[in-house]
């Protein structure tokens, strides 16, 4: 556990030297390598972290004797099996295939701190300190989608739809919950006020009310095979600390908003997919298959929002306390920073998805079947 620990720590340290005015692009290009690097060593150098470990792995083993056209038959997306079973032929142990999965992710997560995010360091500690990290770890298909996902939602931003809707077709291609964000394309240029929030909530009620109707319509539809074989997600929902956690940065982020939307009009959009990010959390403290909708909203919430938020309430501290602006600064990154690690200490605490302990494929084998 000493290296999940550790990384939160050392992401952000060399975030603060790097990052900076002075360092210009060139920190911040050099940051994101250094970013992508590590998280592509953790992930993909792991064994048998992750509850979804196994089964991937034995899905691998079956590529190596399967013909393409049987692959191609499978219920799993095609952008995600037809890629594999082409690397199979070349590497037959799965671990290649979480060193490219983890390529792939830290790519795309490195890239976007770099285009997009105000301060790297925070986009980090985020990543780790809120969970993405054991998310990609575990629901790696749809994880892969999200970070398409993510690049996308700039073209909210410029209106462009047909874009937009490349991406999100693109990203159905690993995931077929990718196509619900078709009309996300208007829902998330609404600007959130407190009449709209109000609108979002009743709604957001009715459907957990009709909760249990809709897993049932997602199961005769897409999820047929677990209408006889068992699965956690089913009848059971996600602990509560997930719904708390990102419902209070919510609550914050939603207070600061008007900071948010004069610092940049893209925290507009973010702070409607934070909504989403909490309303599939509800949704999924009732019926946890529900959750994992969430995964498509929250990369940019964490790598592109956090540190606007953390900015702005830093901001609003100095305003507050304008003779003691120092001190109310310190105090406000104290309060996020304790904030975050008490959410990540949880996180460790419950094994976050079966990501706890770390073991490298060096030090560590189970028999896949």
């Amino acid at each position: 556990m000493l290296i999940y620990i550790l990384l939160p720590i050392a992401l952000a340290v060399p975030g603060i030297f790097l990052c900076t005015e002075r360092a210009g692009k060139v920190g911040k290009a050099i940051y994101s390598v250094y970013f992508g690097v590590v998280i592509f060593l953790l992930a993909g150098f792991r064994s048998f972290v992750g509850t979804d470990y196994k089964s991937y792995a034995q899905l691998y083993q079956y590529f190596n004797f399967a013909e393409m056209d049987e692959v191609s038959r499978l219920a799993h997306e095609k952008g995600f099996v037809v890629p594999l079973k082409i690397l199979s032929y070349g590497f037959e142990g799965y671990y290649a295939m979480f060193l490219v999965i983890a390529f792939v992710i830290a790519l795309g997560t490195a890239v976007y701190i770099y285009r997009f995010s105000s301060r790297p360091w925070v986009s980090a500690a985020a990543f780790v300190c809120y969970g993405l990290l054991f998310y990609s770890m575990n629901f790696m298909r749809q994880f892969i989608a999200g970070v398409i996902i993510m690049f996308a939602m700039e073209f909210i931003r410029d209106k462009c739809f047909f874009r937009y809707l490349a991406l999100v077709m693109l990203a159905s291609c690993f995931h077929w919950s990718a196509l619900v964000m078709i009309p996300f394309y208007f829902i998330l240029q609404i600007r959130l006020e407190p009449l709209v929030l109000a609108e979002y909530s009743v709604v957001s009620l009715m459907l957990l009310v009709f909760s249990n109707d809709i897993i049932e319509l997602g199961l005769k539809t897409f999820y047929t095979k677990y209408l006889t074989d068992y699965t956690p997600d089913i009848g059971s929902g996600i602990p509560w600390f997930y719904l708390i956690g990102y419902g209070l940065l919510f609550a914050a982020a939603f207070a600061l908003r008007k900071r948010l939307y004069e610092r940049d009009p893209m925290n507009s959009i973010y702070l409607s997919a934070l909504f989403f990010v909490v309303l599939f959390e509800l949704l999924g403290a009732k019926q946890a298959m529900l959750s994992r909708f969430g995964l498509l909203f929250i990369l940019p919430v964490f790598l592109g929002l956090a540190p606007e938020i953390a900015d702005a309430a830093i901001e609003f501290a100095k305003e507050k306390f304008p003779d003691k602006k120092r001190i109310a600064a310190v105090c406000t990154a104290a309060v996020m920073i304790i904030y975050s690690g008490g959410f990540f200490a949880r996180l460790l605490s419950v094994g976050s998805n079966g990501s706890v302990p770390y073991r490298t494929i060096y030090e560590y084998t189970e028999d896949l079947w």
